[in-house]
């Protein structure tokens, strides 16, 4: 107990604790700013993000797998945090990856985006179309050993409500400000996934960043038969309304965005 008060002071966590540790530990403050989350991502991509689900192991993507239960939908496991840059750029560089045309059949390739590039690895991808992300799953899928998708909207959904019905956003029913980097935030721009624990769906979900940062790309079409792919959850561009979890956006599946990304699922992942 003394070890744990000592830690709530700041300069003592400062001496005691390894740089990544004590800044991820003011993620669960609720006086952390929004600013001072866009900075402490920033820091962490420079310094080495330790979080599990963020980075690359041996070359593939870590993905930290959470169980969602079932109601509307069949049971299945959906990635704790958006894919970061660190990940898709491991499609990017893998001799099997980006370049091979197994993944491209029936989708449109075009030349790799200058934002994977970006020295921020733990930020969500952006400027990636659905046939980007499509592609990425089909790679994904061959390294890991079983499949792994984009959600379909009604399973991205249901994660988005913490499987309860009245849920409004991941943590409840009611817009918390400090939960979300929406407009609101005023940061105009990604931060690092997971930046807003407060914001994320209920235990034992705990997903996070269904609510802003980033749009995410879902599997099926917004109206059967006419092309268009299905966008959930608002950005940092967006206002509040927009991350509510029902509200449904759609591109066309070549589009690239600034605040376009996307997660992975998977019905039965092996850990």
């Amino acid at each position: 107990h003394l070890l744990t008060h000592l830690l709530d002071n700041p300069v003592v966590a400062k001496l005691l604790m390894r740089e990544e540790l004590w800044i991820l530990s003011e993620l669960t403050r609720g006086t952390t700013t929004h600013a001072r989350r866009r900075d402490i991502g920033q820091r962490l991509a420079e310094i080495g993000d330790p979080r599990p689900g963020v980075g690359v192991i041996n070359g593939v993507p870590d993905i930290l797998w959470r169980p969602i239960p079932g109601g509307p939908v069949q049971p299945f496991h959906m990635a704790a945090y958006p894919v970061t840059i660190s990940q898709f750029r491991a499609f990017l560089d893998a001799k099997d990856g980006f370049n091979n045309k197994q993944w491209w059949k029936s989708l449109k390739r075009e030349d790799p985006d200058g934002a994977w590039q970006s020295p921020l690895g733990n930020h969500p991808v952006t400027d990636v179309s659905w046939f980007d992300a499509t592609a990425f799953c089909l790679w994904l899928s061959s390294r890991l050993g079983y499949s792994v998708r984009l959600p379909d909207e009604k399973e991205w959904q249901w994660a988005a409500q913490s499987a309860r019905e009245d849920f409004v956003y991941p943590w409840g029913p009611e817009w918390s400000r400090d939960a979300a980097n929406t407009e609101e935030s005023e940061i105009r721009r990604t931060t690092a996934v997971g930046m807003y624990p407060q914001g994320a769906s209920l235990p034992p979900m705990i997903v996070s960043d269904l609510a802003g940062n980033v749009w995410e790309w879902c599997l099926n079409e917004y109206k059967k038969g006419e092309g268009s792919r299905v966008l959930r959850g608002g950005s940092w561009l967006n206002i509040q309304e927009v991350a509510r979890a029902v509200f449904r956006n759609d591109f066309r599946p070549q589009s690239r965005n600034s605040n376009f990304g996307f997660r992975v699922v998977s019905w039965s992942p092996s850990r």
